[in-house]
């Protein structure tokens, strides 16, 4: 900014010394010029360029030098590549740009701080030659090179067109621009010359360092002039633009105003017709009465009243005043105090789930003793119970008849995927757009403050650097903490210990371990063929014909059917693809009946095992019979899967060597140490087991687990692999129709092992009626149902000696006893 005293002075100068500048002009100019380096400032000839000259320093001795020579300077721009730390007076040679402006010092004041300041009148471009110092003062001898004119009448025709056009941009932007005086579009009707009207706008208007330059280097005056035109041209669209947005701006403004006139208008218009309640009004009449009902809480009624009056003093127009009524909304929408009455009816509930599910017995009688326990005490606290178990076996549909037994509310949370603590808490009411969480929102939904919240998929809740809604669970399904639940958007307690959470999950496992002490575990097993065969009857098959409008007159699908369905067309623990294939054949009769015509055949249409590959294509799963075990060295196991029980078919074979032993299969790390357990095993007790110690050096053993695809792990087939091996190593078939599941330990004990439900029912559907268990298991046959036990022998084994005599046959197969050679006698000296 140039103070009022440099203002003087310059208007002074342009009166006084604007006469006497052609004179400078027409005398001789020097040939050595004392440099001024600019840092980011271009000057073009024909203008007064100001100068702070500080009191000391080396600005202050180059212009003393002046000022005893013949007031003559240079000022020439340092280049833009330069070193920012770099002090302007130190610039070197190699910094400096080569082309620069002549001017006269026309006028010194001196300041009271001894400070000077100076005001230059440039005159003309110059060209550096070369460069020498005196005396720490940069000096350069250099050349007046002269502009390049048009050199014949057509060049000085297109030359005069373009500066008239130049000219005429340049008046009209000077009127729009605000930071430029009206008087500059008279000194512009002033200027004589193309390039006197370039160097104007180089001067004047906003460009960069660089394009200032480019203009000042260019002598051919079309050149400079074109150059002017295009950064004119640019500044020319700013300037609209910026003109645009303010007239944007006002009508705006202006817009808001008239709303505002308008709104008033309306309010005096109300009270002319005695209507003086505006819509704040009534708003605020209708928080106010949501507040002062019965059942809310003190400090949530507290909270209330504060937002409350505080929206009162707000205007409709303020911003916060849609977030405070945004707030008040949800505070008083919550059910405070609101309950649904339990059915106190254990019959009339047993009988619910009864009709509406199979099986699920665990389930359905902890549901049962919550109940009675309520008829009790009245004050019971809700209860948090864990559905695990595969896809597809009920969790999320018992919660639905869990609520409807009890007659609650249910509102269901899908818990999947969910990375943000914030959906579980609430967001704070500093963010743009802040809500409740998931909880608070299901609150709202059910109405009621007691509803049933099924926790949907709650192993699969994400954490990463988003977040950790596990964490934030823990208050949630915590009897002791969440009474006293703080959403961080409402900021008031909220009590849950009434709520019945019922979580659901594929993968215990995956459960944080300290979520997982929060909540009752109930596994749920995958079913059974039989349990199978009654969901399709009693449930799927009722619900499918009806969903495709056909009745049991039309369409009946036998038992057969169904079973070979299960075992043939589906391979699952659940009932998903089971109902799809229901479906399937509802879809199938359906287009057969409006197609064909209903007298085209004999209703109803039959479904058999005989028939189904006609609906259904051929099998996809094929259950291979297990007549494998005719000849030593194999022996049959059980397993679990994920989709149910299995058989397990275990190989063994010996080949003359030197003792290797190989295991193949697509066996993980457990299993392979089952391998190992087992042959040591052997090797320990051979000479009780009637085995030659010869065959374990001079034969090499191999291990095979078919259906090398699969993969295998676990330690259930210990003692399958055992008897297997001691089959080959001795020549004693296995019993037939016998399957085995145990861990073997080195001393021979059989330990428990998982999942023995789906495997006893894997060995009756392939035939076969002995199955050998561990001691620890007994009771876990005792859950099995009945009509799976039925025709069936379980041996119980606490060691392996315990079951040799049952699993393997008395006499050995001569044909398998491998020949031993003899070992070769000692050379005496």
């Amino acid at each position: 900014m140039i103070d009022e005293t440099l203002e003087e002075l310059i208007e002074e100068a342009i009166q006084d010394e604007v006469a006497s500048t052609e004179l400078v002009l027409s005398s001789p100019l020097p040939d050595n010029l004392i440099l001024y380096p600019l840092d980011t400032a271009v000057v073009f000839p024909g203008m007064f360029f100001p100068l702070e000259i500080p009191a000391v320093g080396d600005a202050r001795t180059v212009m003393d030098q002046m000022l005893d020579g013949n007031r003559m300077i240079g000022f020439v721009t340092i280049r833009a590549d330069r070193p920012q730390e770099n002090h302007r007076e130190q610039a070197e040679p190699q910094e400096l740009h080569r082309i620069g402006v002549a001017a006269r010092i026309a006028k010194v004041f001196r300041m009271p701080d001894d400070s000077l300041r100076v005001l230059c009148q440039t005159l003309c471009r110059f060209r550096i030659e070369r460069f020498r110092r005196a005396d720490d003062i940069l000096v350069a001898k250099v050349s007046y090179p002269p502009d390049i004119d048009p050199i014949d009448e057509k060049e000085e025709t297109e030359l005069e067109v373009l500066r008239q056009r130049l000219q005429h941009e340049v008046q009209e932007l000077i009127q729009i621009r605000p930071d430029i005086p009206e008087e500059a579009a008279q000194f512009v009707a002033t200027l004589e010359g193309a390039g006197a009207m370039a160097d104007f706008v180089g001067a004047n208007f906003q460009l960069q360092v660089s394009e200032r330059q480019h203009l000042l280097e260019a002598f051919d005056v079309r050149t400079r002039v074109e150059m002017a035109m295009l950064y004119l041209t640019r500044e020319r669209e700013l300037a609209d633009l910026g003109a645009r947005l303010h007239r944007e701006i006002a009508e705006k403004i202006e817009k808001n105003q008239k709303d505002y006139m308008i709104r008033e208008q309306i309010k005096l218009l109300r009270r002319e017709l005695g209507e003086d309640r505006d819509e704040r009004e009534v708003e605020i009449e209708r928080f106010q009465e949501a507040l002062a009902k019965e059942g809310l809480p003190e400090d949530v009624r507290q909270k209330g009243e504060s937002e409350l009056k505080r929206l009162s003093q707000l205007s409709p127009e303020a911003t916060e005043y849609n977030m405070v009524r945004t707030y008040l909304e949800w505070l008083t929408d919550l059910p405070w105090g609101e309950f649904s009455e339990d059915r106190l009816d254990l019959k009339r509930s047993r009988k619910i789930l009864d009709d509406e599910h199979f099986g699920l017995g665990q389930v359905k009688d902890r549901l049962i003793e919550y109940l009675a326990v309520r008829i009790r005490n009245a004050e019971a606290k809700g209860s948090i119970i864990c559905l695990c178990g595969p896809p597809g076996t009920g969790k999320t549909s018992i919660a639905l008849s869990i609520a409807k037994g009890m007659g609650r509310k249910l509102h269901r949370v899908s818990l999947g995927g969910m990375r943000d603590e914030a959906e579980i808490k609430g967001h704070r009411r500093t963010y743009v757009g802040a809500m409740p969480g998931k909880l608070i929102q299901g609150m709202k939904r059910a109405g009621s403050m007691n509803p049933v919240f099924v926790l949907d998929e709650i192993d699969k809740l994400g954490s990463d650097w988003r977040g950790d809604p596990s964490s934030a669970m823990l208050e949630v399904l915590d009897p002791a903490q969440n009474h006293n639940f703080m959403d961080h958007y409402l900021d008031v307690p909220c009590d849950l210990s009434q709520v019945f959470f019922i979580a659901t999950a594929n993968d215990a496992g995956k459960i944080p371990r300290p979520l997982l002490d929060r909540m009752e575990l109930i596994q749920l097993d995958g079913y059974i063929p039989e349990e199978k065969l009654q969901i399709a009857r009693r449930h799927l098959l009722p619900r499918v014909l009806k969903e495709h409008g056909i009745s049991r007159k039309e369409l009946v699908v036998h038992a057969s059917a169904l079973r070979s369905m299960i075992t043939g067309h589906t391979r699952e623990a659940g009932v998903r693809d089971l109902n799809r294939k229901c479906q399937a054949l509802a879809r199938k009769a359906t287009a057969k009946i409006v197609t064909e015509g209903e007298d085209a055949f004999d209703l109803p249409l039959r479904v058999k095992s005989e028939n189904l590959p006609e609906w259904l294509g051929a099998p996809r799963y094929v259950q291979e019979s297990m007549k494998g075990t005719r000849r030593p060295g194999l022996a049959v196991g059980l397993a679990w899967t994920p989709t149910g029980g299995d058989v397990l078919l275990i190989e063994t074979s010996m080949m003359p060597g030197k003792g290797q032993v190989r295991v193949t299969g697509n066996l993980r790390q457990v299993m392979k140490e089952s391998v190992e357990i087992a042959l040591s095993y052997v090797r320990t007790r051979a000479e009780d087991l009637g085995i030659n110690r010869a065959i374990f050096d001079q034969y090499n053993l191999h291990v095979h687990f078919p259906a090398g695809a699969v993969p295998k792990d676990g330690p259930s087939a210990g003692i399958t692999i055992t008897t297997a091996l001691i089959s080959l190593l001795t020549g004693r078939r296995a019993q037939g129709k016998v399957a085995m599941t145990g861990e073997l330990t080195l001393r021979g004990d059989v330990t428990a092992v998982g999942g023995l439900r789906e495997k006893v029912v894997a060995a009756k559907s392939l035939g076969f009626t002995t199955v050998v268990a561990p001691k620890a298991n007994q009771k876990d046959i005792e859950e099995i149902p009945e009509v799976v036990l039925k025709g069936m022998t379980f041996i119980y084994a606490e060691t392996f000696e315990d079951i040799q005599p049952t699993v393997l046959q008395a006499k050995p197969t001569k044909a398998f006893i491998p020949k031993i050679k003899p070992a070769k006698a000692e050379k005496k000296a």
